[in-house]
């Protein structure tokens, strides 16, 4: 076997994206050319070279390009996983209130910690976890990925003592974090390599859409096995007819913090039940790459493979890249601190609990649906992404102003008028995250999709540990000042954005005959 070197022309795109486009065109052809003659081309070492090493069957290059049916396989195996991810990492906020109660050795900073491990091994991992993606593929990915959540939901099922029971816990949330940081940006390689030019942001909103739904599936699956009260109605009835104390002595308090942890365990074996099957699925069924590519970008992603080391120097190099990313990151920076505390920013306008819950619950839903209509609609006027995202930061901005012109003006009549514009505020932001990653993938085009999703998910983690850091330290603020917040980073957003110079590198190549 011959080793030949890179040309210098494949490099060129380090010089701007405009040169990317023909130079990628021309490695193609360069390769092709290679296989023509019969001989078998192999790349330099992974980390030091921008191809990897290539057999003759990678290299047969159809130029009938078509999308595989197996695509809508993919995105709903993608879908079901994500899903999963995230059911498991927020198993505990929606049934804060019975855990505490069934282990009153727990104190509730241990929930908030079961809950908080997501964002601090963002920080770590990210990279990493991007650099195993780019170098292993979405199937290898996959099955890592679905092995972590199995294997922590499995520690959560081992019959040990209350003590052991919490640390295992930890260890579950670290690992299932992995697999979803594995996850995250797998959705822009899993949108570019399978499906048409025409489908990939649609197929990007769906993955996204998803994994927001994970946060209302839990909300509403939690509640509904665990519950907040005694499952027994007669039981529930005299609880309620003795004295607080008399309960205790009658040992039914005991029977009833038993019965809860039963119902906690169903819940944990429901949980790995399903990622054991889906465990299964991934090793059996989930195929390592299309048949054929479905388009001339997807082709070139399938045979020059960029490693980790050169797509990170390219998007370090671009300024365009670093603004929209910095977008990116400040557009949900401060939403996902401010929803999270929705619940104590309503109740000091006197709205119960169950109704911020319900007003969480539907934001989340609207947000999914909000993000998958748009990203349909991007694929059906496409290049139009940037102007789209401006729309909705504009909106999101101006309606969080609506939301702090309330807070300071407040009067319980503006309940409902309150509601719709948390519900358009939080949707609008939150529902830019496909249209974010598909501009990426665009721009820095022929970078991976996954590497520049991995880098946005790095920035939007360090805007928000920013903002959860400055609460710590001010744990007294005033909610308007952080709505004031989210009205100035959506804002900030919106100007970094408009000051980005759009090319649709990926596009060009799709189109170029």
């Amino acid at each position: 076997m011959e080793h030949h070197s890179t040309p210098s022309s494949f490099l060129m795109f380090e010089r701007g994206r405009d040169k990317a486009v023909d130079s990628s065109i021309m490695e193609l052809e360069w390769k092709s050319s290679k296989l023509t003659a019969g001989e078998d081309l192999m790349g330099e070492n992974d980390d030091s070279s921008s191809i990897s090493s290539l057999s003759s069957k990678e290299l047969l290059i159809n130029q009938d390009f078509h999308a595989s049916p197996l695509r809508f396989f993919v995105i709903l195996f993608y879908c079901l996983l994500s899903f999963s991810q995230v059911v498991i990492n927020n198993t505990w906020g929606p049934i804060a209130d019975s855990v505490l109660f069934a282990f009153p050795e727990w104190k509730p900073n241990v929930i908030t910690l079961l809950a908080n491990w997501n964002s601090l091994t963002v920080l770590v991992f990210i990279f990493p976890a991007v650099w195993f993606l780019n170098k292993k593929g979405l199937r290898f990915s996959f099955m890592v990925a679905s092995g972590l959540s199995c294997a922590g939901a499995a520690l959560r099922c081992l019959p040990v003592p209350s003590h052991i029971f919490v640390w295992l816990l930890h260890v579950c949330a670290v690992l299932n974090a992995v697999a979803g940081i594995l996850l995250g940006p797998s959705i822009v390689m899993l949108s570019s390599l399978w499906f048409p030019p025409n489908e990939r942001t649609t197929a990007t909103g769906i993955g996204t859409a998803f994994s927001l739904l994970g946060i209302a599936g839990s909300y509403s699956l939690g509640p509904l096995i665990v519950h907040t009260e005694p499952p027994n109605p007669e039981l529930n009835n005299l609880l309620k007819s003795f004295p607080q104390e008399n309960v205790a002595e009658t040992g039914c308090i005991d029977y009833l913090r038993s019965a809860i942890r039963r119902e906690i365990k169903q819940y944990m074996f429901i949980c790995f039940g399903f990622e054991a099957l889906l465990l299964i699925g991934t090793l059996l069924f989930f195929p390592e790459k299309p048949f054929n590519p479905c388009s001339r970008a997807s082709c070139i992603s399938l045979v020059c493979k960029y490693s980790f080391k050169d797509s990170f120097r390219s998007i370090i190099r671009n300024r365009s890249i670093w603004a929209l990313c910095i977008s990116a990151g400040l557009s949900t920076g401060m939403t996902v601190p401010w929803v999270s505390l929705l619940t104590i920013t309503l109740s000091h306008r006197e709205i119960p609990q169950t109704a911020a819950a319900r007003l969480g619950l539907w934001t989340i839903v609207s947000a999914s649906a909000l993000g998958l209509s748009v990203s349909r609609f991007s694929d059906m006027f496409q290049g139009y992404l940037k102007h789209t995202i401006l729309a909705f930061l504009l909106t999101s901005a101006l309606t969080f102003a609506g939301i702090l012109w309330l807070f300071l003006t407040w009067d319980p009549a503006y309940q409902d008028k309150l509601m719709l514009l948390i519900l358009l505020g939080v949707s609008t932001s939150w529902s830019t995250q496909a249209l974010f990653y598909e501009l990426g993938s665009e721009m820095a085009y022929p970078v991976p999709g996954g590497v520049i999703a991995g880098f946005m998910t790095w920035l939007s983690s360090l805007c928000t540990a920013i903002v959860y850091i400055f609460l710590y330290l001010c744990p007294n603020i005033d909610d308007s000042w952080l709505t004031l917040g989210a009205v100035m980073y959506n804002i900030a957003a919106f100007f970094v954005l408009l000051s980005v110079k759009v090319n649709y590198n990926r596009s060009a190549v799709d189109k170029k005959r």
